[in-house]
């Protein structure tokens, strides 16, 4: 699957990731998960929307299935060179053996306990991310939670 190289649109930020958060918090409400969304306003940077929203909703959709209680909080600052977007569950977490593994393309997870699926998900959001001159990584610790962190340039 090729993604757009022609990130030429101005996007705003904030209201693409509070709409990204709107649209998946009735799915964390069914698992009584709160989703909270705190972010700056207009937040501008040229990309690609239709892939930005890919890339949020694979984490917080990822955030979701992977946390059985507690909640998901989405918090987006603004840097001097770029914007931050932390993804932050109370999740299962990721043991450390795994944890270089999980952008690689069909990396399975593959303890009977934990659920991941083909592993596409994470390798997707890292090559929208790397598209708009960005980086995504990840910090867990297992039985307490998972951040991902979402850099990009503006």
């Amino acid at each position: 699957e090729k993604h757009s190289d022609a990130l030429h649109e101005m996007i705003d930020l904030s209201t693409l990731i509070k709409d990204v958060a709107d649209s998946l918090r009735p799915l964390a409400e069914t698992k009584a998960l709160p989703l909270t969304c705190e972010t700056p306003e207009n937040l501008m940077i040229v990309g690609d929307s239709d892939d930005l929203i890919r890339l949020f909703v694979n984490l917080l959709d990822n955030a979701i299935k992977y946390t059985p209680r507690g909640k998901i909080t989405v918090t987006v600052q603004k840097g001097v060179k770029g914007i931050t977007v932390n993804v932050e569950d109370t999740g299962l977490g990721i043991s450390p053996q795994h944890l270089p593994h999980i952008f690689d393309r069909f990396y399975r997870v593959d303890e009977s306990r934990t659920l991941r699926g083909a592993g596409l998900g994470l390798a997707i959001a890292q090559e929208i991310a790397h598209a708009h001159g960005g980086t995504i990584e990840a910090r867990s610790t297992i039985g307490q939670g998972t951040t991902f962190t979402v850099s990009l340039l503006r």
